[in-house]
């Protein structure tokens, strides 16, 4: 029973041990197991003395299971009462009964700094995180396609480009004949660069005089004219404003604002309280 034992093992010792030295780049030594004798046992134990090469142990035990391990040897083991003390730092597995009970391996635990980018540096999509997506925010703020108070940050304090900054970059995209893809790539930041070095805030007031038509620009809060006044008298005939039909110039206030989230949230589309194209579309029907 033990020679035929013996003789599975050795396969089982011979495949195993190959694919251990081939992942530890280990040197192994092959001994024959049903020659072994006391004379050879001796040299053994000589060559462990001098040899400071890393080795794998074959042991079999009395009730047929065996342990294969491994580990590298010292000049002096007067510090060591046993071999069972190197097996939290050998960098073999052991292997009980023919199954694998475990590796315990040891290791360095390394730290990565978070890259740093600039605006441009990289296409900005949903979930991104970093100083190029503020620089993105400070830009949309600065043309007031949104307001600070509706982005979103991480855990970390970094602005994230969110559903809203999506929506405001869409709607920069459709308003300058860009691919409307929500994404804040090359061409986009591009345009939106040049776009807010020339842009400059809409004043409070406009004369009467001065005719514009509902959907000639884009409308916000705080803005003022006759395409103001057409937004106003639409929603007040849809319902979703209350009061008289507006003549003249009109101030883009809290309620018409009111007003047209309340509309877009019913017509299905981005509810942000701007009047822009697709806004203007539903509005008209």
């Amino acid at each position: 029973m033990k020679k035929k034992f013996e003789k599975i093992l050795k396969g089982i010792f011979l495949s195993s041990i190959s694919s251990l030295v081939a992942s530890n780049e280990v040197q192994a030594i092959s001994y024959n197991l049903s020659d072994i004798e006391e004379n050879n046992i001796k040299k053994i134990e000589e060559n462990k003395s001098s040899d400071n090469t890393p080795k794998y142990i074959l042991k079999i035990h009395d009730d047929n299971t065996y342990l294969i391990a491994g580990h590298r040897s010292h000049r002096s083991h007067s510090s060591h009462r046993s071999h069972s003390s190197h097996r939290s730092s050998s960098s073999g597995s052991s292997y009980s009964s023919g199954s694998s009970s475990g590796s315990t391996y040891q290791g360095t635990t390394t730290t990565t700094t978070p890259q740093i980018y600039s605006l441009g540096d990289r296409a900005i999509s949903t979930g991104i995180s970093g100083k190029d997506v503020r620089d993105l925010a400070n830009l949309l703020i600065k043309i007031e396609y949104i307001t600070e108070i509706i982005l979103t940050k991480d855990n970390s304090g970094n602005v994230t480009y969110c559903h809203n900054m999506s929506n405001a970059i869409k709607k920069f995209q459709r308003t300058n004949n860009l691919t409307v893809d929500g994404i804040a790539g090359s061409s986009t930041i591009n345009t939106l660069r040049r776009y807010a070095t020339n842009y400059t805030k809409p004043t409070a007031t406009l004369r009467t005089a001065q005719k514009i038509n509902l959907g000639d620009r884009i409308l916000k809060k705080g803005m003022q004219g006759t395409d103001v006044t057409q937004l106003k008298n639409i929603l007040i005939d849809k319902k979703h404003l209350s009061g008289t039909l507006a003549k003249g110039s009109t101030m883009f206030d809290v309620e018409i604002e009111k007003a047209v989230i309340k509309f877009q949230e019913k017509t299905g589309i981005d509810a942000d309280g701007i009047v822009e194209v697709q806004t203007v579309y539903f509005l008209k029907k």
